[in-house]
């Protein structure tokens, strides 16, 4: 976005829109490829021995409802992983019938270090 390389990897959606809305990042787009993956960095988590447990446990259930879903991508802009809230960006939004990979899979944890020293080298030469 800088205009120091032209490629980017693991830009989250929220922090491109920012850059997007300062009109820096209009040019920025996702790269349909086959076998490539896209990955959020949303997550939720309880923490063990949590005080009020049943709370943690009603307010997840509550976040992963359709209402919950459309709040939050109304509010981040991002768009949701349920099918039944409404796209917000169709700029991240995926190709309809195209099953993407998982990249947070075991089992291609280690091409995320051999693509991040390739992009190193790529941008650093």
């Amino acid at each position: 976005m800088r205009g120091r390389a032209h490629i980017a990897f693991g830009i989250h959606p929220f922090v491109l829109q920012e850059f997007i809305d300062q009109g820096v990042a209009n040019h920025v787009k996702n790269l349909d490829l086959p076998g490539s993956a896209y990955g959020g960095g949303d997550i939720v988590a309880l923490f063990n021995r949590a005080p009020h447990p049943n709370a943690a446990k009603l307010f997840v259930n509550w976040l992963l409802t359709k209402e919950a879903g459309e709040t939050w991508s109304a509010a981040t802009r991002a768009n949701s992983a349920r099918t039944d809230v409404p796209i917000v960006s169709e700029r991240f939004a995926g190709k309809p019938g195209v099953t993407y990979p998982d990249p947070t899979q075991e089992e291609l944890l280690p091409w995320v270090g051999e693509t991040q020293e390739w992009l190193l080298k790529l941008t650093s030469g």
